[in-house]
């Protein structure tokens, strides 16, 4: 069976990638390359990267187990793993209570911080004087990217 080629690749090691991506900013950069046309190739290898390892999972981690431990593939090292447990705390309804609590309490915060942006403050109804916290990241002007 012949080993399936994506792209050319030599080397997988994180100096020879970032050389390739430095390649290519430069390119831009000194208007080689046009830098929309280069985001967009490069969010389409983005969802080809996540579609291609969702569907191989499963028969990459039986091909790997015929590997052993640690392994190397074109400067690429490999290896199992085990990923963290995740529970389910929607199950615990007291966990549930809480977080309508927070959500509520996020929901008065916002409304505070809006209206703090007028000049007024926010005093819900018990009276208490919600207090206007701060922003932890201002939002940000992104390009969408879709493939229909």
């Amino acid at each position: 069976m012949s080993e399936f080629s994506l792209i050319k690749l030599d080397d997988f090691k994180e100096v020879s990638l970032l050389a390739i991506a430095d390649n290519i900013i430069g390119n831009i950069e000194s208007g080689e390359a046009k830098p929309l046309p280069a985001f967009i190739q490069a969010k389409a290898l983005d969802f080809l990267s996540k579609e291609i390892i969702k569907r191989t999972k499963d028969l990459a981690m039986e091909e790997a187990a015929d590997y052993g431990k640690d392994n190397v593939f074109n400067g690429a090292s490999f290896g199992f793993s085990t990923s963290g447990t995740l529970l389910n705390y929607e199950d615990d309804e007291e966990y549930k209570e809480i977080q309508k609590t927070l959500k509520a309490r996020q929901s008065k915060l916002k409304k505070a911080f809006e209206m703090h942006k007028d000049g007024d403050i926010y005093v819900d109804g018990t009276g208490e004087v919600v207090p206007v916290v701060s922003i932890k990241k201002h939002g940000e002007q992104i390009i969408k990217v879709s493939f229909k």
